[in-house]
C-alpha cells in the first residue's frame, strides 16, 4: 500500500508540474565575464556593499525565474539569464510556470558563489533542447550576426548569445569597413561557442564571367559591370545579382577573398518555343502578327498565349494555353473545312447575282459559308 502511495505522489507531482529542469552542466568556473564586468555598479554589488558574483544559466527555456534568498539581479538575456548574487550563496532555486522547482546546490560543484567570480551552467527541460543557447563572440562590437541569411543580432561588448536548432548551421558576421567572415559548423551542446575576429577589408582582385556573357552584375546591390568583368571589391561576403534578358535572375552570395577571386555562372535561358504545324494557306494570329503556313519555333517569354487560326471556309480554331519556362511546345491544328457547294445552271445569257457578285452563264460547284 506504501509502494502504490508513493508512486500515485510521484504521478501527482508529474501532472501538475507538467516538466522537469534537467542539469546538462553543473556549474562551472569561467573566465572573467566581459558582461559583468560592464554591468552598473548598482547591478555588481549587494545591499551590504559586497561585490557580488554572477550565475550565468545558459537555456532555451524562457520566462524562468532563477530564485535565492541571497539573489541580488536576475537580467535576462537571448539564451540565458545572468543572476547576480551574493558572495557565499550556497544554492537557487530555478522556477517555472508547470515546471517542478529544482534545487541547484552549488555545495556538489562550486561549494559557494565567490565575490567577483562567474560561474556558468547549462540546463534544459524534459522534453529535450529544441533550441541551443550559441554563445558568438569577436574582436569587434556591433558586429551583425546572421544565421542561414537571418539577422539574429548584433554583438555588445564583443558577444552575443542566441538560440539555435541544432544541425549545421552558416554563420555570417559582418561590419562596414571589416571583411566579412562566414563559417559552416554543426551546432550542439558540445559545439556551441564560435569566435570571430575580423580585419579590415581590403580591396581584392574581382572577376566575373557568365555563360553566355553579356549580363549585368551587381555586387552589394552596386553595378558591378557587364560580364566578363574585371575590377576591385573589397573583401567580404556579398549579396550577388546577375541579370541578362531571356535568362533566369541569379540571386547568390559571393565571398570575395584576397588577392583575388574568380567565378563564373551559368545562366539558364527561360524563353518557351511555340511551334504551330498547320494547312499550307491557314494563317496563325498571334499577338497582332500573322503567320503564313504554321509557326516554327518562335521563342517568348513564358506567359499564357491566345491564338488563332484561320483559314478561308474552313472553322476558326482558337487556343489558349499557359506557356511555362523552357518548354517546346507543338500544337498540329487543322481547321476544318465546313463549306457548302452550289451549283446554278441557266442559259448562257442570262446572269446569276449572289452576295453582290455577277455570273454570266451561272456557276459550278463555287464554295460559301454556310
Amino acid at each position: 500500500m506504501k509502494k502504490i502511495f508513493i508512486i500515485f505522489i510521484l504521478f501527482l507531482a508529474v501532472y501538475m508540474f507538467g516538466s522537469q529542469f534537467q542539469i546538462l552542466q553543473e556549474p562551472v568556473e569561467v573566465t572573467m565575464h566581459a558582461g559583468f564586468v560592464n554591468l552598473p555598479e548598482k547591478d555588481r554589488y549587494d545591499i551590504n556593499g559586497d561585490l557580488c558574483g554572477m550565475l550565468i544559466v545558459r537555456t532555451g527555456i524562457e520566462d524562468m525565474n532563477i530564485d535565492s534568498p541571497m539573489r541580488h539581479r536576475q537580467i535576462n538575456k537571448a539564451g540565458e539569464y545572468w543572476v547576480v548574487l551574493s558572495p557565499g550563496t550556497a544554492y537557487v532555486d530555478l522556477k517555472k510556470v508547470d515546471y517542478a522547482t529544482l534545487m541547484v546546490n552549488f555545495r556538489q560543484s562550486i561549494n559557494r558563489i565567490e565575490s567577483g567570480k562567474v560561474y556558468e551552467m547549462i540546463i534544459d527541460g524534459d522534453g529535450g533542447m529544441s533550441e541551443i543557447p550559441v554563445m558568438i563572440t569577436c574582436n569587434q562590437s556591433g558586429v551583425e550576426v546572421l544565421v542561414d541569411g537571418e539577422v539574429v543580432g548584433k554583438t555588445e561588448n564583443k558577444m552575443l548569445t542566441v538560440n539555435l536548432k541544432s544541425g549545421e548551421r552558416e554563420i555570417t558576421v559582418s561590419k562596414e569597413g571589416f571583411a566579412s567572415q562566414t563559417i559552416a559548423e554543426d551546432v550542439s551542446l558540445e559545439n556551441n561557442s564560435f569566435d570571430f575576429q575580423l580585419v579590415p577589408a581590403m580591396p581584392a582582385a574581382v572577376k566575373i564571367t557568365t555563360t553566355p556573357e553579356g549580363a549585368t552584375i551587381y555586387i552589394d546591390d552596386l553595378k558591378f559591370g557587364e560580364s566578363p568583368k574585371s575590377s576591385f571589391f573589397d573583401a567580404g561576403t556579398y549579396p550577388i545579382r546577375i541579370e541578362k534578358e531571356n535568362y533566369e535572375t541569379i540571386n547568390d552570395q559571393i565571398t570575395i577573398i584576397e588577392p583575388e577571386t574568380e567565378k563564373n555562372y551559368e545562366l539558364v535561358d527561360i524563353r518557351a518555343t511555340l511551334t504551330v504545324i498547320t494547312y499550307a494557306n491557314a494563317t496563325v494570329k498571334f499577338n497582332g502578327e500573322s503567320y503564313k503556313g504554321g509557326i516554327n519555333k518562335l521563342f517568348m517569354q513564358p506567359q499564357t498565349i491566345n491564338f488563332k487560326v484561320e483559314q478561308e471556309f474552313c472553322e476558326t480554331i482558337e487556343k489558349a494555353y499557359p506557356l511555362k519556362k523552357g518548354e517546346n511546345k507543338t500544337f498540329e491544328l487543322f481547321p476544318e473545312d465546313i463549306s457548302a457547294s452550289l451549283t446554278v445552271k441557266t442559259y448562257a445569257n442570262a446572269t446569276v447575282k449572289i452576295n453582290g457578285k455577277s455570273y454570266k452563264g451561272g456557276f459550278a460547284s463555287k464554295k460559301f459559308i454556310p
